[in-house]
């Protein structure tokens, strides 16, 4: 078949794409310290001549030795065969799962400063309306590295699934007629607070667990609800969500410097919702796999992404990367 130059460049993009997608897959099942290995190799491919058949027998088959388990024949025939410009794309979304090394953040985003930090995910589904479990995680995590002494109210955090209730002074998290006052006046209320100041949405929303919740999700579920039910219902989550959830929530994301995102199996259509604000706005994605949850997690459906943790020490490798970089 006879390729015109516009018909063979855009079959070459699209291949490269579906290779380049079908690689980061792969790299979601390989431990960390192989990916880096993996990419110190490929920047080996990269530097060398684009005449794949030439010195480069000793690098393919190092390749082959170390990811064969992973790789099939036909993906390592494309990677063998790219162009130098593929190198360079592979290199940089290999970066997402570098964790010890932030200067390729700072790179992309030179105005970042990493003094607050939003806590999306799902949390209709979450245990106790999102108040037990990862956030939880993150927010004790950071205010145990942190000594700055707000002088503010103390804070609860659930921990051990709930079972237990610690009470801290806070020194990130914003919280009770703050976090209030931050959707009204965001820069005023970062000055009571260290850096990162955490944005937990959870701790603003309005208690899913109390009965008006309850009856009228019964009312959503019952497929013998009269009319009247289901519409009293629609309407009271369109005020509730609308009014008081989603506005303030879009105003958080609007005035933090990063987006710090959970992906469990609560995350659903308010997640990506998210999301898809956040791929307008410019700001670095940090991402944790909690539970080292893979299924239906794409990595190019996360264009936007800057680092990804898949479990609870790379979550705590990748906070302390940034911590040490941009706080210390």
């Amino acid at each position: 078949m006879l390729y015109n130059y516009d018909q063979f460049l855009n079959e070459s993009l699209n291949r490269d794409n579906e290779v380049l997608n079908s690689i980061l897959d792969t790299m979601l099942k390989i431990p960390t310290e192989d990916i880096m290995e993996f990419k110190k190799d490929i920047e080996i491919l990269s530097d060398m001549s684009e005449n794949m058949n030439e010195g480069l027998s000793d690098t393919i088959r190092n390749i082959q030795r170390k990811f064969r388990r992973w790789f099939t024949d036909k993906l390592f025939h494309y990677l063998i065969n790219r162009k130098k410009d593929f190198y360079g794309k592979l290199l940089d979304k290999l970066n997402i799962f570098d964790l010890k090394n932030v200067e390729d953040v700072a790179k992309a985003f030179p105005e970042f400063k990493f003094g607050s930090m939003y806590l999306a995910g799902g949390m209709d589904a979450a245990k106790e309306g999102g108040k037990v479990g990862w956030r939880n995680e993150v927010e004790n995590y950071l205010e145990e590295k942190s000594d700055y002494d707000t002088g503010l109210p103390k804070v609860e955090l659930y921990m051990n699934g709930g079972q237990k209730i610690k009470e801290i002074s806070p020194s990130l998290i914003v919280d009770g007629e703050l976090l209030t006052y931050f959707v009204e006046h965001p820069k005023k209320a970062l000055k009571f607070y260290g850096k990162p100041a955490i944005l937990n949405p959870v701790r603003k929303e309005v208690d899913r667990n109390k009965m008006d919740f309850d009856i009228f999700f019964s009312a959503l579920k019952n497929a013998n609800a009269p009319q009247k039910d289901i519409e009293e219902a629609i309407n009271f989550f369109k005020r509730t969500f609308n009014d008081s959830i989603v506005w303030g929530d879009e105003v958080i994301i609007n005035n933090t410097d990063c987006i710090f995102l959970g992906v469990d199996k609560t995350a659903g259509a308010g997640t990506f919702a998210e999301l898809e604000l956040i791929s307008f706005l410019e700001k670095p994605l940090f991402t944790w796999l909690v539970d080292n949850i893979l299924y239906d997690f794409k990595l190019w459906n996360y264009p936007q992404l800057t680092k990804l943790a898949r479990t609870k020490r790379e979550m705590q490798q990748m906070l302390d990367s940034l911590y040490d970089y941009y706080i210390l």
